[in-house]
């Protein structure tokens, strides 16, 4: 099995934010955090942060 890493774009905001959503839901409903937890992130948000990135974290 081999992993490819590439740099989102804009068009996978849509499939992001659905893994984001059930990744941390748990821990949504757990800590009740709606200001910083990634399951609350909209899509404008994370269009401003695919924007910004410049580098890949690794």
């Amino acid at each position: 099995m081999s992993i490819t890493f590439k740099k989102s774009t804009l068009e996978d905001i849509e499939t992001l934010l659905l893994l984001q959503k059930a990744a941390f839901q748990e821990d949504l409903e757990k800590y009740e955090d709606f200001e910083s937890n990634p399951a609350c992130e909209t899509d404008e948000k994370l269009a401003e942060n695919i924007r910004n990135i410049t580098t890949l974290p690794f």
